[in-house]
């Protein structure tokens, strides 16, 4: 009987999950450039020494990134989000919205069946709006 349960409620999610992202694209938007580029070459296997500088090159872009952040005036309340959104993702989500909404429902129920999905829909939402 547990399984079963476990599957209806999975399924109930994925539909409150199409509902909420069911958002036409806007057509004529110009791509946005991250300036992130995480894709290893698919040509070859990489090498240690490959590996390091990929890594070192993706730590580069993220302090850049936050650098880059700051200097935009990033908020520390959206720095509190994120981290919170980590630890307590329904918490983070309804002190985002302000209200409790579908979304956060959404981010409960995906925390108290899996966790992990949880905070990346939550994370999703939250940078995504930003």
């Amino acid at each position: 009987m547990k399984p079963f349960r476990l599957f209806l409620l999975s399924g109930i999610v994925l539909l409150l999950a199409q509902s909420a992202f069911a958002v036409a694209p806007y057509r004529n938007a110009p791509p946005v450039e991250t300036g992130i580029n995480v894709a290893p070459p698919a040509e070859k296997e990489l090498t240690r020494k490959e590996k390091r500088e990929m890594r070192k090159a993706m730590k580069e872009q993220i302090r850049n990134a936050i650098k880059n952040g700051k200097a935009q005036g990033a908020s520390d309340d959206m720095l509190l989000l994120i981290v919170l959104s980590f630890l307590l993702p329904p918490l983070a989500m309804y002190l985002y919205e302000g209200d409790v909404t579908t979304r956060f429902w959404i981010s409960l129920l995906l925390t108290i069946l899996f966790w992990v999905p949880g905070v990346i829909y939550t994370l999703w939402v939250i940078l995504a709006g930003n």
